[in-house]
């Protein structure tokens, strides 16, 4: 019995120190409501992953430990709003979160919150920041304005507020902090004033001989830009290289052609630059996307560096999920009539899909309640149902399944419709626009969910767009009867 007692209290010990971050404060708008934090994956992706959840207690209060290795940026959010910290290994955060910020209007999406610190100090990196981030801002209010661009004025002033940050921040020992403050500097060099830093100049100081800061948001949105669109600013040859790679989905030849551009001899750095660069070109006509994506399965089994198979592997999933603003699959299969039916049949229009199993109740429910929006909206919304004939339906379910007004197709369990969309239970639903992208999904359903919405709330607005456009544009043919540019 001693030693079971002396193996719990190690147990417990080992727990205690494996949270080694705490947040806990008053959160008086989300009693009861879930609260979790994110931590960010990558900052291509910008995938996240959970680091904690709890729950917040009926006194408002919530507490939530989570363990981290470095100092890093986290996501706390409750009831859809979400608001953002710097955490380091090994310390307390007592904070409040509002309900939104005081000028901002409700978004029932969510809303972006500040959250506020208690008993923060001046050593804290949160503090840190701010004060940073102040002394930019204050910095930028006297000094950025035309006459000061199109003059020297602008680049000496810069000049000095780089000497002057340098010296307050050199014994500073956050490797975090000094990034986010070099990196807060770079960007103010992209600013066109007279006498700014050339792209070799910018190379040569933020990038060449710079550790690789994944982990900083700041360090990351900068190699983004700096390499933005890379693909398209090479001349005609080295282009031909780059399409012939592709072609082959080489990684290996692609990596030795891009490592003719001086910015991208670092290996790790091309290797990156790769990975973002093919997911900038996955959704154009120039190159297929299937060897793009043979090629990024590549980096991500096969990496040079280790970091950079994460990032691959987030990006494989970010260009084939289902996101808002993406491009929806196409999908073909044929109509109970037997004529064909395809994505392209519904361009032109938003298109709700409802993915069923017609020997559910609830199934048949949803129906019933979608017909009533279906009168009410269909001059704006195309309708799609799409039965999964799991098991041959019966008699009643193949009346129930005629009498839908809408379009309507049976296929079975093997049609890839169902793993384009990621079907996983019935009902499931997926709502388009009229270009053919994601504009919600999963879309909200017939019936109300937690949050007691329906897909109605979606549904008007998108009449209301309409028909504002609509009479917008008659407006404007009635203003213009001479037909004047």
């Amino acid at each position: 019995m001693k030693w079971f007692l002396i193996i719990l209290a190690c147990l417990h010990l080992s727990n205690t120190f494996s949270q080694n971050v705490e947040i806990k404060g008053i959160a008086p708008a989300y009693i009861g409501k879930k609260i979790q934090v994110f931590g960010v994956l990558d900052y291509f992706s910008n995938r996240d992953t959970i680091l904690a959840e709890s729950k917040v207690n009926e006194d408002s209060t919530f507490s939530l430990a989570f363990k981290i290795e470095k100092s890093q940026k986290v996501f706390i959010k409750s009831n859809k709003n979400q608001g953002f910290i710097y955490v380091e290994p090994k310390k307390i955060y007592s904070v409040y979160l509002p309900e939104k910020d005081l000028y901002n209007a409700y978004n029932p999406v969510g809303n972006e919150i500040e959250i506020s610190f208690y008993n923060i100090d001046s050593s804290d990196l949160n503090f840190k920041i701010l004060a940073f981030d102040r002394w930019v801002n204050n910095f930028m209010g006297l000094n950025y304005n035309r006459k000061n661009l199109t003059t020297p004025i602008f680049a000496q002033k810069l000049d000095t507020f780089k000497i002057n940050v340098q010296k307050y921040y050199e014994k500073d020992t956050s490797t975090f902090l000094k990034t986010y403050v070099k990196y807060s500097i770079a960007t103010l060099d992209d600013i066109n004033y007279l006498g700014f830093k050339s792209r070799y100049e910018k190379y040569e100081f933020y990038i060449k001989s710079n550790p690789t800061e994944y982990n900083n948001e700041l360090y990351m949105n900068y190699i983004e830009l700096f390499y933005k669109k890379i693909l398209g600013r090479y001349p005609t040859e080295m282009n031909t290289k780059i399409y012939k790679s592709i072609l082959h989905s080489s990684p290996t030849m692609l990596s030795k052609t891009l490592s003719e551009d001086v910015a991208l001899r670092n290996p790790k750095i091309r290797e990156l630059v790769m990975i973002k660069a093919l997911s900038e070109v996955y959704f154009g006509n120039e190159y297929p996307k299937s060897n793009i994506l043979t090629i990024l399965d590549s980096i991500q089994r096969k990496p040079l560096f280790i970091d950079n198979q994460i990032i691959a592997r987030n990006i494989i999933y970010r260009l084939t999920e289902l996101n808002a603003g993406m491009k929806a699959p196409d999908f073909f299969a044929g109509m109970s009539n037997q004529d064909s039916i395809s994505l392209k049949s519904f361009l032109g229009k938003h298109l709700y899909i409802q993915f069923v199993d017609l020997t559910l109740d609830e199934a048949q429910k949803e129906i019933e309640i979608l017909k009533q929006l279906y009168t009410k909206y269909k001059s704006h919304i195309e309708f799609l149902t799409i039965v999964d004939e799991i098991k041959p339906l019966s008699k009643k379910e193949l009346v129930f399944f005629q009498q839908i007004p809408w379009k309507k197709v049976i296929i079975n369990s093997n049609n890839d419709i169902l793993t384009k969309y990621k079907i996983k239970s019935y009902p499931d639903y997926i709502f388009l626009d009229d270009q053919g992208l994601i504009y919600q999904y999963p879309a909200l359903k017939p019936v109300p969910n937690g949050d007691l919405e329906t897909v109605e709330k979606t549904f008007y607005s998108v009449k209301r767009r309409i028909d504002t456009e609509k009479a917008n544009k008659e407006k404007n043919a009635m203003d213009n009867v001479y037909g004047d540019d």
